[in-house]
């Protein structure tokens, strides 16, 4: 959903930003006036990783150093997956707060923009993306309906 909300809003898209930077997902303005790709957003999806991948998923966000980082936790699979090993639904709350809470201060730490993001939030910006393109391609399309509409007042353009 990242990397398709991304192509939608006209950027290469990557799935990972290098061997050394592992991502799960990169969005990058290509060829840019730098003349290098630059990094407009990174994700690093977290499910079932402990403390210490966590603060290397803000690493990781660090040394690519988009625009802004994202944390995506996947409050809906951690739900799911405790939900199946039995667990009640007050302690599947309470570890998802904990580990939102866990993420939060390590963005707050970082030097570089980090938002974290359950699912709902990657929800809401593929929609917003894939709107956003449809109304632009429908803008385009337009246009390109009314030039060819004046070509007929002036027979000349013809």
């Amino acid at each position: 959903m990242f990397l398709e909300a991304g192509k939608a809003l006209g950027h290469s898209i990557r799935r990972q930003y290098s061997t050394e930077f592992p991502t799960d997902g990169v969005w990058l303005l290509k060829d840019s006036l730098l003349g290098c790709d630059i990094p407009v957003a990174a994700i690093e999806v977290i499910v079932t990783e402990g403390k210490k991948t966590r603060q290397g998923s803000i690493f990781v966000l660090e040394s690519i150093s988009p625009a802004v980082g994202i944390v995506l936790l996947q409050d809906e699979e951690i739900r799911r997956g405790m939900w199946r090993d039995g667990a009640t639904d007050s302690a599947i709350e309470r570890e998802i707060e904990h580990r939102e809470a866990h993420l939060h201060r390590l963005a707050e730490g970082s030097k570089q923009r980090i938002e974290v993001w359950k699912k709902a939030n990657l929800d809401y910006v593929h929609d917003r993306a894939l709107r956003t393109a449809a109304a632009a391609r429908h803008r385009a399309a337009s246009a390109t309906t009314k030039k060819d509409n004046n070509k007929k007042d002036f027979p000349c353009l013809s």
